[in-house]
């Protein structure tokens, strides 16, 4: 097998990196401990060597979360959960097909179809290991809309599960500001303004000021976003 990370810092370090919004040492601990577990390492393994961009954005996400259940004031247990639930919300696309997962472009029907698979898939990764199953239902969830419109479950408004409400948020603005080979990325204003254009049909209307508001006051981690560009 392939060192987990080349010429990379360690996850140890990584995660470091993404909890660093919180003063919290008992996040840290178990958070780093749950996540650097064999099982666990094992998954995040199988990510980066799959796909490189997956694995950093997963990392920025759980960031991004860390950031905003501070700013919400959860208790340390809450957070513990959340940023696990972020940090294994994309582990599904272990699974998807390079062609799909790594296209240089928009997809195509057929496609979406078959990256829309990956929210399933994580659930299924997540709950083989003993100490993580109960994220599963969070991290189905992270693609579904305020309006219903979103997958697998087209489930709608507060039926949807706070942490993934929360993930999609923070899911959708690293997608935004990040590089890709089809398109550059856009700057935090920007995002912010597409994410309040959408406020009420994709994201929660109550928690999407809470997102922008807590991210203003971040200091994202320059080791998590100077990452490669994506394919």
């Amino acid at each position: 097998m392939k060192p987990f990370v080349d010429k990379s810092p360690s996850l140890t370090a990584l995660l470091e990196e993404c909890l660093r919004p919180t003063s919290h040492s008992l996040v840290k601990f178990q958070v780093r401990q749950l996540a650097a577990q064999e099982k666990s390492r094992r998954l995040f393994t199988r990510l980066y060597e799959k796909d490189p961009y997956t694995f950093y954005h997963s990392l920025r996400v759980a960031e991004l979360v860390t950031a905003f259940g501070t700013h919400l004031d959860f208790s340390p247990e809450k957070l513990i959960d959340l940023c696990l639930c972020a940090l294994f919300h994309d582990i599904g696309k272990i699974f998807t097909p390079d062609s799909v997962l790594k296209k240089p472009g928009k997809l195509n029907d057929e496609e979406f179809i078959i990256m829309k698979l990956h929210p399933l898939d994580s659930q299924k990764l997540v709950e083989s290991v003993a100490t993580l199953k109960h994220l599963g239902p969070w991290i189905r969830c992270h693609h579904e809309r305020w309006d219903g419109k979103g997958y697998p479950d087209g489930n709608k408004g507060k039926d949807i599960p706070l942490y993934a409400r929360m993930i999609l948020l923070a899911d959708t603005y690293d997608a935004m500001t990040s590089t890709r080979v089809y398109r550059s990325n856009r700057g935090p204003e920007d995002a912010y303004a597409e994410i309040v254009r959408c406020t009420g049909t994709q994201f929660d209307p109550t928690l999407a000021p809470q997102f922008i508001e807590a991210h203003k006051k971040l200091n994202e981690s320059s080791i998590l976003r100077d990452r490669p560009k994506a394919a």
